[in-house]
Order: C-alpha cells, then structure tokens, then sequence
C-alpha cells in the first residue's frame, strides 16, 4: 500500500496489527517457521522486550552456500552496530516484540531493510533474547544486498547515533544544571 522499502512496511503492518505480539520473519523462508512457537515461549518470560531468531547464537549457523562475502557482510554490519547494541545478531529479520513495547517507541525512521536494530535501539529494548536458528538459503526472491542497500545502512547507522546523541545530550545538560544548580543553592 504505498510502502518503498521493507522497514516501512513492516512497521506500517506493525502500527496497524491488532495482535500482543507482532512477529517479522522472511517470507523467502530462509527463516524457520517452526521456531515461531520458541520465539513466543521467550517472549512471555519475565521481562523479555524482544527477541530475535539468531544465526549467530550458540547452535545458529547460515546455509553452506553462504559465500565468503554474505558472511563478511553480514559481520562487518555486526560490527557496526555495536554502539547500540551486544545481541550477537541485530541484522536478523526474524524477531519478535510485544505490541506494548512498540508502542512506546521514539519516532521510527528506518532506512533500508534492517528494522530490528531500529527497534531495538528506539523502543529501548533492555532484555532481548537470541535464540537458535538455521538460516536456509532463500528459496524466492532475490537479494537486497546491494551497493545502494549498503549506503541505506550507513545513513540508518548515522541516524541512530544522532538519536544517541541526543539523548545523551540531554542527559549531560540535565546533569550539569543540576550539578550547578546544587553549587549555587536552590535559589539561585
């Protein structure tokens, strides 16, 4: 409906779900399905805010046909995303959050296809579980792995660190107001 890129479409299926939980798996089954009802057991644990089907868990693995480059790829963006985040997997598109938790997200903006690290960064998810799962080589479609795509995930990169940034901002100006304003006396 209107929709140009994965992200967008995901959270405008997500915005408009009525379900608890709003599930994201790949539709050219490199995803397992069957993990579904594991991701939802996690989900419904105490305080779990997301949770992401990992190839890069222990006991995850990628198809044997992965290349060398798919799996530099998909480190390389790891990497990247470490400031934000130590799940083993954020470039997963298989993951799962509570409708709730959505809901309380600061303003999304996603550039490209890499929605989880979005959410995770921007609905403040503290406990996220990874678990186990054998990423298949895709039976449809084709890649969105292209040079255009790579760019996207450094302008979504770049994005998120300003909304870091921000924040973190704000929080030292808090901080230093109230360290003066403790300096000067409540009246001053």
């Amino acid at each position: 409906i209107g929709e140009r890129s994965l992200s967008s479409a995901v959270i405008r299926g997500f915005s408009e779900a009525n379900g608890e939980t709003l599930i994201c798996i790949d539709a050219d089954l490199s995803h397992p399905p069957e993990a579904i009802p594991t991701i939802l057991e996690c989900l419904d644990e105490a305080d779990v805010d997301f949770v992401l089907g990992s190839r890069y868990a222990l006991g995850g693995s990628t198809d044997e046909q992965w290349g060398l480059l798919r799996w530099l790829n998909s480190k390389i963006a790891i990497a990247l995303a470490k400031p934000f985040t130590s799940v083993k997997d954020p470039m997963s598109g298989f993951f799962a959050i509570p409708k709730t938790v959505y809901e309380k997200a600061a303003p999304l903006n996603p550039v490209g296809y890499k929605i989880a690290l979005e959410l995770i960064v921007k609905c403040n998810c503290c406990m996220i579980r990874e678990i186990p799962i054998h990423f298949a080589q895709r039976r449809f479609g084709e890649s969105k792995l292209s040079l255009t795509e790579r760019l996207n995930y450094m302008r979504h990169l770049n994005r998120l660190l300003r909304n870091q940034f921000c924040h973190w901002r704000s929080d030292l100006l808090r901080r230093l107001i109230g360290m003066f304003r403790k300096k000067r006396g409540p009246d001053a």
